[in-house]
């Protein structure tokens, strides 16, 4: 394997840890500061950017890179079909993280920042619980598809 084709794997499989890793516990988090109750629960929207700020641009990096790879290692008219189930399913964790897990965030964000009752907030933290999961599932079906070959 050349030397680039083998910088450019590990760099993809660091992306991805830190795109797996970085919001594991984020869900379980949110929901244990927030019964911990204030002063606590005022440092979790400055904890989630910072999270936000690792994983997204990780998550990026790694759909640039694996497609980098697939189109290095066999062409583009040659990409395997696993390669492109899992394109998909590294997509479908974006758009679940877009459209469910990005906006129940903010929903409990605003409820934090704006000084507001947290008990208005558990409803919008059990579903972003429940959404990082959903991504969680979508990344290990990627990732086994990426193992089983």
């Amino acid at each position: 394997m050349p030397m680039e084709l083998a910088a450019l794997k590990l760099f993809h499989v660091a992306c991805a840890s830190i795109w797996f890793g970085a919001s594991w516990l984020a869900g379980a988090d949110v929901r244990r500061t927030l019964e911990l109750g204030r002063p606590h629960a005022d440092l979790l929207p400055e904890r989630v950017r910072r999270l936000e700020r690792l994983a997204i641009p990780s998550g990026v990096l790694t759909l640039l890179t694996g497609m980098a790879l697939a189109v290095s290692i066999y062409g583009w008219r040659e990409v395997p079909t696993r390669l492109y189930v899992i394109l998909g399913l590294t997509v479908a964790t974006m758009v679940v993280g877009a459209i469910l897990v990005s906006p129940m965030w903010r929903r409990v964000a605003a409820v934090i920042e704006k000084g507001q009752d947290l008990q208005m907030a558990r409803a919008p933290a059990r579903w972003f619980a429940r959404s990082l999961w959903v991504e969680h599932v979508l990344r290990l079906a990627a990732l086994a598809f990426v193992v089983a070959r």
